[in-house]
């Protein structure tokens, strides 16, 4: 199987200037025929994309190794770390006993390690009686001198392995000369997965497959229970079952009643908040704020305000552009993700572009507050609260 090498493009998020370069106030005086040019240039610049599916990807992956089937190169890269972990820890068990871990494995982290070892490692001989090498290169982003690494994917070693993790894999990165080279080698030859995040409609197949690997059962109400405390925090979700199924009988269920002792330990986002604002669910969207607040490092008000000013701006085009173009052509043209189209279709519904546009007013109006340009004195949470209330309530 060789998973389809893409990307995800990512924009700066900014109170002042749309994803399309427009101004809030030039966005909401588009023409029928401004808009009608614009999908037409965003739609020749479009390249091709694919559906990402991190979980089934996952799922086909392990049956593959479990097949005995092992590439030679795999690519590794997203913003979900526990697929990433679970393939690692699967394709090395799969492929080093523990008796030639000694030899046969090598680890490097490219913050802390020098490139030449990482080109010896590779090109070492297979000692001891094991079958396979495996080199691990984690940070791999971090590499500059590619044209030195660029002969171990030309000339592999037999029954050599190498797995290079990225903490973040951007299009720039991916048009240098020589790291172009290596990933079209491997998009040929081995595996590339992104690794992206379960949102919390999905994250029960996921939590399934947890608790099956760990040989119990899980409720469903457990289930819910764990999304409460941790959102979509796969590894923190993974770690309180391995904890959990370690104390209960072998094929036994885990129920709530058994997590009752855990704490809430979860980070919202602002995907968490406008599904709350979409939903109209005032309660759950003053209880996100609350949290998110509390973490002023990386939740602070102003940011949080940039984001959900964002993620109207893309509402109100979706309600501009959904009288000419079907949702699946307004989620390419926007760069929205597949699955979140029936997410926006709901929101514009819910938020037509006539009160989008005071919406966004509302925004741009806090957003001076909080940088102090008329401000009445109130915390910046008081302030964010306040428009919360008034968006969902009007």
């Amino acid at each position: 199987m060789r998973y389809p090498y893409h990307f995800r493009l990512s924009y700066p998020i900014c109170c002042d200037t749309s994803e399309n370069g427009r101004n809030a106030k030039e966005l909401l005086t588009l023409t029928s025929e401004q808009e009608v040019e614009m999908v037409a240039a965003k739609k020749n610049a479009q390249t091709k994309s694919y559906p990402n599916n991190s979980f089934d990807d996952f799922l086909e992956l392990l049956k593959k190794l479990k097949e005995g089937i092992v590439e030679p190169f795999y690519v590794l890269y997203g913003d979900e770390p526990y697929f990433i972990e679970q393939i690692i820890k699967e394709v090395t068990t799969r492929t080093i006993a523990p008796e030639n871990k000694e030899f046969n494995y090598a680890e490097f982290n490219v913050a802390i390690s020098n490139i030449s070892d990482i080109f010896k490692s590779v090109n070492r001989s297979i000692l001891g009686s094991g079958t396979h090498s495996l080199v691990v290169v984690r940070g791999a982003e971090g590499i500059d001198d590619w044209e030195y690494l660029l002969p171990l994917f030309e000339a592999p070693k037999a029954k050599g392995i190498i797995i290079l993790e990225f903490k973040k894999l951007t299009t720039k990165k991916a048009q240098e000369p020589f790291f172009k080279s290596v990933l079209s080698i491997v998009r040929r030859e081995g595996l590339i997965f992104e690794s992206v995040p379960m949102y919390e409609e999905r994250i029960k197949k996921v939590v399934d497959y947890m608790a099956s690997a760990n040989g119990c059962k899980i409720e469903d109400e457990a289930i819910k229970w764990l999304i409460s405390l941790f959102g979509n925090s796969l590894s923190a979700i993974d770690n309180e079952i391995r904890k959990t199924a370690s104390t209960i009988a072998k094929g036994q269920a885990i129920t709530q009643n058994d997590l009752k002792e855990l704490k809430p330990n979860r980070e919202y986002t602002p995907f968490n908040l406008t599904k709350a604002i979409v939903e109209r669910d005032l309660n759950t969207a003053l209880s996100i704020l609350y949290y998110m607040s509390l973490n002023r490092d990386t939740n602070n008000v102003t940011a949080l305000n940039a984001a959900i000013y964002s993620y109207f701006q893309k509402v109100f085009l979706w309600g501009a552009l959904q009288r000419n173009l079907p949702p699946a052509e307004i989620a390419r043209t926007l760069e929205i993700k597949e699955r979140r189209k029936d997410e926006f279709n709901a929101a514009a519904v819910q938020f037509p572009p006539q009160r989008c546009a005071r919406i966004i007013a509302k925004l741009r109006e806090l957003d001076l507050k909080l940088k102090g340009v008329g401000s009445a004195g109130d915390s910046s949470y008081e302030q964010m609260k306040e428009v919360l209330i008034s968006i969902i309530s009007s």
